[in-house]
């Protein structure tokens, strides 16, 4: 599976806040969770000479894991196994790693720390979803702030009508410069004030709508 490929494969566990180390440990393998019968099962039997097998490949990284997040301090764990994983949740006795939750940002970090050269799949699929996050942000603030931005026009418009109210048929001669200078200083004190060259622009469209 090429890294394009985990990336598309990966992209519902990457949305997840909380994932077992049975997913973790598929995703750092690129092997599909779902086709996995169970990472750690029988774990206590493993030799450590040789904890890969020919065709499972999550058993190395199932023990590092293990290893990680039952030590009880960093000291207890080789400089390149550092930082401690922290697991949020252990069921006992633990039977395999569907029974072991972890945080997803601080196990994908611990992955790139952990194997720097072998996650470059991970550390992609981890780029994407972050880009994928960043963009939703962006979409949110930029709706929010269109959202803002038509409540304060609709009070502006409400401040202009009773302006024109209030100079009767004075406001029929007055320019849109004059106008609109007189609705800046009367709102200037308002959360929704704005410069007269903006309400300008703004009361020549209030005045092409109906009832403008």
């Amino acid at each position: 599976m090429s890294d394009g490929e985990f990336v598309k494969v990966s992209l519902p566990y990457f949305k997840k806040k909380l994932w077992t180390l049975h997913d973790g440990c598929c995703l750092i393998a690129k092997v599909n969770p779902l086709n996995h019968s169970g990472v750690g099962i029988g774990y206590e039997a493993w030799t450590e000479d040789d904890p890969d097998s020919e065709t499972d490949y999550t058993r190395r990284p199932f023990i590092a894991a293990i290893r990680s997040i039952l030590a009880k301090s960093e000291t207890e764990l080789f400089e390149s196994e550092q930082p401690k994983l922290i697991a949020h949740h252990i069921e006992d006795p633990m039977l395999s790693g569907k029974s072991v939750l972890v945080d997803a940002t601080v196990f994908v970090s611990w992955v790139l720390k952990r194997w720097p050269d072998q996650s470059t799949h991970f550390k992609r699929a981890w780029e994407a979803r972050q880009e994928r996050k960043a963009n939703s942000i962006d979409s949110f603030l930029s709706s929010a702030s269109k959202t803002r931005t038509a409540q304060r026009n609709k009070k502006r418009r409400t401040a202009f009508a009773q302006l024109i109210k209030d100079l009767g048929p004075d406001s029929v001669n007055a320019s849109d410069r004059d106008l609109a200078a007189a609705l800046a200083k009367r709102i200037k004190d308002e959360p929704f004030k704005a410069k007269a060259e903006t309400l300008r622009k703004l009361l020549r469209k209030w005045r092409q709508e109906p009832g403008g």
